[in-house]
This record gives structure tokens, sequence and C-alpha cells, in this order.
């Protein structure tokens, strides 16, 4: 039986052997991964890091092909680029996200939602903010969405957005749940995206032989669908 200080010696050796050292330093930054991050992908939003490239080539979206929600892949992204910034890709989080930029962009808010109430989620840095909303499937981004407003614009599926405490930013209320687009902002930014599909070219041709209104011709096939059309 071996004594005290034998076990003792033992297991300073083994401490401080170089495979316990290299098993210590890959724990360490594997378990390096921000809470806001894993907050994050809690609720099922994709997440990719800021690679050190990516500020010299102006480009912080270089890595958004590696976004994901499942943890053990960020580990290994955490651990491969670490220390850096993360950012959140709308599209594969389903996602569209309200941004208001300086006291411009909150009087048009304020203007536009007539002092509703916004109850998402919403994050802030200095004198910008943004609501987190859920996509509003099948309605398509208008092209006007990127600026509804002088300091206010509605950012997409193909765009992304840093993630709190990254840069300076914060959640207002970090207990919110990310709730639907409300009513103003869908009307504005979004629109169906069937407005001009080939079914409408010809029902609007057809329509113009039968001589109907085509604004009649539109109503009746938002309402109704498409119709067989008599031969």
């Amino acid at each position: 039986m071996r004594s005290i200080e034998e076990f003792l010696s033992e297991v300073a050796r083994r401490k401080n052997s170089p495979s316990a050292a290299f098993t210590s330093d890959q724990w360490n930054r594997r378990s390096a991964l921000p809470d806001a991050v894993r907050q994050a992908a809690s609720r099922g939003w994709h997440v990719f890091p800021v690679s050190r490239l990516a500020k010299p080539m102006g480009n912080p979206d270089l890595l958004i092909g590696e976004a994901s929600s499942n943890l053990s892949r960020l580990e290994e992204l955490s651990a491969e680029y670490a220390p850096c910034e993360w950012r959140l890709a709308h599209g594969p989080s389903s996602l569209c996200v309200l941004e208001l930029s300086g006291r411009q962009g909150s009087h048009a808010f304020a203007a536009l939602s007539g002092q509703e109430e916004c109850l998402t989620l919403q994050a802030q840095r200095a004198d910008m903010a943004c609501a987190f909303f859920g996509y509003p499937e099948p309605l398509v981004l208008r092209d006007s969405a990127k600026k509804l407003a002088p300091g206010l614009r509605m950012l997409g599926p193909d765009d992304s957005c840093t993630i709190p405490p990254c840069r300076g930013w914060f959640y207002i209320n970090p207990w919110a749940e990310v709730e639907a687009v409300p009513k103003w902002p869908r009307e504005l930014a979004f629109e169906n995206s069937t407005w001009c599909t080939p079914s409408y070219v010809i029902c609007f041709q057809r329509a113009n032989s039968w001589k109907l209104p085509t604004v009649g011709c539109c109503l009746s096939i938002f309402r109704y669908g498409i119709v067989p059309l008599p031969t």
C-alpha cells in the first residue's frame, strides 16, 4: 500500500504533466463561450463569430455561413476564433430586426407606432436601439424597408446584427420574448410575394377580354383564389 506522501506526489506529477496541461487548456478554451451566445442559442438563434480578418476586409459577415445554434459547434468556433465578437444571422433564425438610430429614428418610431407599447425583446447601444421580431412568413421584405424613415429601417433575412454584450450593446428587457411584427411595420416593410406571379398576369389578360374591372378582378383573386377560366 502506498503512503499518503507517495499518493500526493503522484497527483502532483500528473497535474504538472504536458497532457494534463493540454486537457486543462482545451477545457478552458471550450468553456469560454460567452453566456450571451449560450442564451441566444437557447432561443434557437443562429450566431457566428466575427473573425480577425473580418474587420480589415470590411465584412463582419465573413463567417455567416458558420452560423449555428448548436452549442457544441459554437464551442468549437469559440475555441478557434477567441477572443471574438458574435453576430446573429437573421435568416436561419427566422427573425427580422427593426433598427432605430439617433433622435430621428426615435421620433420616426414614435410617430409611426402611435406610441404603441413595444413588448418584444429589445437591445440598445448609446443612441441606437433594435427590436427583435419573428419573421412574418410568407411575406417578403420591400426594397424600401431599408429606409422606412430617417433613422429607421427593417433588417431582413439576408442581414445580421451584433448581439449583446458585444460592442457595448445590452438587452433592455432580457426577460422578454420575441413577438410577432406589429401591424404598422408589417404593412410598411413587407409585401405579398405572389403579387407578380404569372397567374395574376393571365387573370388580368382574361379579365380584359371579359371587360371586367381590373380592380375587381384583383380583389376576387385575393379573396377567393384563382378560379377555373371559361373556355
